[in-house]
């Protein structure tokens, strides 16, 4: 998730248009919530944002769903190796669960309205996922490699 490692080291080969990057986790977040305010000018506006709020709220993770499983699990595994699990840890998936939530509501509405409060509401969320994930993610990784 935090992009680090062998398998950040040697992606596997995806073939790339010019102006085409493949991202994918934390640091596929840090390139949407660049290319976010650029959304607004594309004439395909409402079907991008409309897609990508169900990608996330109906066809990927349910929004937040998977956070809050997450964040279930990450209690049950604290209580058996507290080693492992930050005292922090579900409490950030719990957080991040709610902000994917609303990052879907806010592209929803962005897709609607082409309002830029929601773009802004949108890339608020993105901001607040990449700070909660980032955390709970180097917090797991630092004691799993201790």
């Amino acid at each position: 998730m935090l992009g680090r490692g062998a398998a950040a080291a040697h992606p596997p080969s995806v073939p790339q248009a010019p102006a085409f990057r493949v991202t994918r986790g934390l640091a596929g977040l840090v390139e949407f919530e660049r290319q976010l305010p650029e959304w607004a000018a594309r004439d395909d506006l409402e079907f991008l944002a409309s897609y990508t709020w169900q990608c996330i709220e109906k066809f990927g993770t349910g929004g937040g769903n998977f956070r809050t499983l997450y964040a279930a699990f990450l209690c049950a595994a604290r209580a058996a190796v507290p080693d492992l699990v930050d005292a922090a840890a579900p409490g950030l998936a719990a957080r991040a669960s709610a902000q994917w939530t609303a990052l879907a509501g806010a592209l929803r509405d962005l897709g609607q309205n082409r309002s830029r409060e929601a773009s802004e509401r949108g890339r608020r969320a993105v901001c607040e996922i990449i700070a909660l994930e980032t955390r709970l993610f180097e917090s797991l990784a630092a004691r799993a490699a201790a």
